[in-house]
């Protein structure tokens, strides 16, 4: 697994008490997918042109999934049962409303800590550590190994269908396809991310010894590297 960087700015504060407390705790903060700055992230295409059978196998899926003592066959009797009077374009209103309240199911159940793959991107040290007065810490992921994964970068639109939307939670493919995918003008990130489980923001110490060094960045001012190195 190669070192990652997390670029901090070094400027307020805030700023400075928030990167000893990252130095001397080798915590990072892990947000959840639906807080990300990014508003084109986690977004896919769903097809809506599917018959009602696999509507109903689709709702019968996740039917399961919030019940899960609920047989398979129970569960499409039940709703078919409910569609039975539902006209055509009730049916597609009712499609839409389900993608939508399983991506939020899911983007509000995910959380990531994000973090570059280089402290040489000039673009990164200007963005993210407010024009090269900040730092990049390395940092050595220990013990996290299973849950590191690199980005994507990609322009196409995933379109998936409502019954691959609802199987995503056991579906590797489509996990990847909506949290590890990004648009190739964030390329230069060359990003991994962190992904956790979580009902919540929050931070978690990685293994003692995870960070190797804190990079200066070639604009900060000698006072603010000076009370970097003394702490």
């Amino acid at each position: 697994m190669p070192l990652l960087y997390k670029y901090r700015s070094f400027t307020t504060p805030e700023d400075r008490k928030r990167l000893f407390e990252i130095i001397k705790t080798e915590r990072f903060w892990f947000a959840m997918a639906n807080e990300v700055n990014d508003p084109f992230e986690f977004r896919c295409a769903v097809e809506f042109n599917w018959d009602r059978t696999a509507t109903e196998e689709a709702f019968a899926k996740i039917e399961c999934l919030m019940n899960p003592s609920t047989a398979q066959a129970e569960a499409l009797a039940k709703v078919r049962k409910v569609f039975a009077g539902v006209s055509p374009e009730k049916l597609r209103e009712r499609q839409w409303e389900l993608a939508f309240n399983l991506w939020r199911g899911l983007s509000q159940r995910i959380s990531l800590s994000c973090f570059a793959g280089t402290p040489e991107n000039t673009l990164m040290w200007s963005h993210y550590a407010a024009g090269h007065t900040g730092v990049a810490i390395e940092v050595d992921p220990i013990g996290l190994d299973e849950n590191i994964n690199a980005v994507i970068y990609s322009d196409e639109v995933i379109r998936l269908r409502l019954k691959e939307l609802a199987g995503i939670e056991v579906s590797k493919t489509l996990f990847d396809s909506l949290f590890l995918r990004k648009a190739k003008c964030w390329e230069y990130e060359r990003e991994y991310r962190i992904m956790r489980i979580a009902p919540q923001s929050h931070a978690i110490s990685f293994g003692k010894g995870s960070i190797k060094r804190v990079i200066i960045g070639c604009a900060m001012p000698l006072e603010a590297q000076q009370q970097l190195i003394t702490g």
